[in-house]
């Protein structure tokens, strides 16, 4: 599979993340808001990836300082560019987070794929005794 150009320039999943303790999601995109709507599109996106409500997703201005170097916002590419990299960083993080939850839920590692998430909740399909921890109680920078 390659890579998005935005992702293989920028691979480190903390450039493009941060899950917080207090039950929200920064979410760092070179590409700036300039009336087109990119914001919310890519907010859309990153929610979906990680199965979290769109009310939890905050956009953080692009900065030089901070954002993933995705180059010029210009033409339509925006959503194609930087929600396609995003898209693949939620789905990686997700999986890095549900393993996280697998173990602290003293299941194997390799069970994490059996964890349903659901805005945030990452839990087991346990029938009548479901097991339960979210991103926001693993919320730890190291992880991505």
């Amino acid at each position: 599979m390659t890579l998005p150009a935005s992702l293989a320039a920028n691979r480190r999943l903390s450039t493009w993340l941060d899950i917080r303790a207090d039950g929200t999601v920064r979410v760092y995109s070179g590409k700036v808001e300039i009336g087109q709507g990119i914001g919310t599109a890519l907010a859309q996106v990153v929610a979906d990836g990680l199965g979290v409500a769109l009310s939890r997703i905050r956009m953080v201005p692009a900065a030089t300082d901070r954002s993933p170097n995705e180059g010029v916002t210009s033409g339509s590419l925006s959503v194609q560019d930087s929600g396609s990299a995003l898209r693949l960083v939620c789905l990686q993080a997700r999986a890095i987070y549900c393993k996280a939850a697998a173990v602290r839920l003293g299941l194997g590692v390799d069970q994490w794929q059996a964890l349903r998430v659901s805005d945030g909740r990452i839990a087991t399909d346990d029938g009548a005794a479901p097991q339960s921890t979210s991103y926001w109680e693993l919320a730890d920078a190291d992880l991505l």
